[in-house]
């Protein structure tokens, strides 16, 4: 008599398991060096199953002394081993930012950290995440060019529901 194999229960690829995690709102607290900080918060939406909307607000206090509001809004869009960043607003709208790339390996495990690069027109962004846990990660832009030459480094923490 022959004996069935036993299946085994294969853990999603990262970039799945990643693009659920971001669902919800997170807080923001960014360092963008030598310019100021800025300090809000953000939402990841489910527009469909491959795709979230990103939303961002908060306030930016100038070193200089001036403070303004801010908000961004990008899309989130789930491939096989990848997860696109896509711009949602301005005159790049819809237009290809960034990928944040992921290992094969579905048992990879925390920290989780990715880079790439985009290039806009004379200026370059050196982009890099890192997923620290479920509920925290961070994203820094190294950015320069001829008129640009600054670092924006982002931390999100999951903002917890008020009944839970």
């Amino acid at each position: 008599m022959m004996k069935k194999k036993a299946k085994t229960a294969q853990a999603a690829p990262l970039a799945e398991r990643v693009f659920a995690l971001l669902l919800g709102s997170w807080a923001i607290e960014r360092e963008i060096r030598p310019k100021g900080r800025f300090r809000g918060s953000a939402t990841f939406s489910r527009v469909d199953a491959r795709t979230l909307a990103y939303a961002e607000e908060g306030d930016l206090v100038l070193d200089e002394g001036g403070e303004m509001r801010g908000e961004r809004r990008q899309t989130y869009i789930l491939h096989e081993n990848r997860i696109e960043i896509r711009f949602a607003d301005g005159l790049n709208a819809g237009e290809h930012f960034v990928d944040i790339n992921f290992p094969a390996d579905p048992s990879a495990n925390w920290p989780i950290c990715s880079g790439d690069t985009h290039l806009c027109l004379l200026d370059t962004y050196k982009a890099t995440f890192c997923f620290e846990t479920e509920d925290e990660f961070s994203i820094t832009y190294e950015v320069c060019g001829p008129a640009k030459d600054y670092v924006s480094s982002s931390v999100y923490r999951r903002l917890k529901a008020l009944n839970s």
